[in-house]
């Protein structure tokens, strides 16, 4: 039995690994670099808990998902509407009717879950973001971040 969860949770590393090095790799069509981890044994995400592991993988996954939904209808991610659209019709959000009127071309915009993960970020974050993706998806904002 402990065979089998080692192979999944293996898969899921895995999983976590090829995901983030396509959203690497769509990022760079648009010249933002992208750093998806600096360990290809992924640490921090191998110190998750199975539930915190599967849950990270499901929000990187979404994360992707937005950008290739946004390019499947023809836009591109650097196109602020159509990629925030994207990330609020993949988690079932609706953003607030102003929102879209609101957006300008060099917004940083992020959206974060009640346990302080970052769920999603445009690519304008990403190009001053110096976190890797795991680093993102792995570590709380507060464990991440430091006050002087």
């Amino acid at each position: 039995m402990s065979a089998v969860f080692q192979n999944k949770k293996t898969d899921w590393s895995v999983g976590f690994r090829d995901i983030a090095d396509k959203i690497c790799a769509i990022a760079s069509k648009y010249s933002v670099e992208i750093t998806g981890y600096h360990s290809a044994g992924l640490p921090l995400y191998r110190a998750l808990p199975p539930q915190k592991q599967s849950e990270a993988l499901q929000l990187l996954n979404i994360f992707l998902q937005t950008m290739e939904a946004t390019e499947a209808a023809g836009n591109k991610i650097d196109n602020q509407g159509c990629f925030v659209w994207s990330a609020h019709s993949s988690m079932g959000l609706i953003p607030p009717s102003d929102l879209f009127l609101n957006l300008k071309s060099d917004a940083l915009i992020e959206i974060y879950n009640l346990e302080g993960l970052q769920t999603w970020r445009n690519l304008n974050f990403m190009k001053f973001c110096s976190y890797t993706l795991e680093e993102v998806f792995c570590i709380e904002w507060y464990k991440r971040y430091t006050r002087t």
